[in-house]
């Protein structure tokens, strides 16, 4: 479809897809927009097209405070003042096997199986994913853009 035009109207053709798409985020949530930035052009390019449309999100940044995708999430974030929340999924206490067992339960159960961090971790990714979508807000992120 694209390559029978030109570079110029397949652009213009992608940007119109994606207004559609964050003018009707706009119009079901407002500001009620969880949204992953990381050092990824993907991250990016969803938080410039919620600001194009007035959205200003709560966003989220997985690292360590030394990594690189925190410290220029945290950079955007506090040039554009939106508010960030850097986690460390790794900074959690460890668990029993007895726990674990329990752990992986929920993470299958949360994901049907199929959760791109697989189900064998410590669970803080299942609770993440509950906890963005709290309140009625939509979780948006750019993984999988690759």
């Amino acid at each position: 479809m694209f390559a029978s035009r030109g570079r110029d109207a397949s652009l213009r053709e992608s940007v119109a897809l994606l207004d559609r798409y964050f003018a009707a985020v706009a119009r079901s949530f407002g500001d009620r927009v969880r949204c992953a930035l990381s050092g990824g052009y993907d991250s990016r390019l969803i938080l410039a097209f919620l600001r194009r449309h007035g959205i200003k999100p709560s966003l989220y940044v997985y690292g360590r405070a030394a990594e690189r995708d925190v410290q220029l999430a945290s950079e955007i974030a506090r040039r554009e003042s939106f508010p960030l929340d850097a986690i460390d999924k790794d900074d959690r206490p460890i668990i029993s096997p007895t726990e674990f067992i329990e752990t992986v339960r929920r993470n299958f159960l949360a994901t049907d199986g199929y959760g791109y961090a697989g189900i064998f971790h410590n669970g803080a990714e299942t609770g993440e994913m509950a906890r963005r979508v709290l309140g009625d807000t939509i979780a948006i992120h750019g993984g999988g853009g690759e």
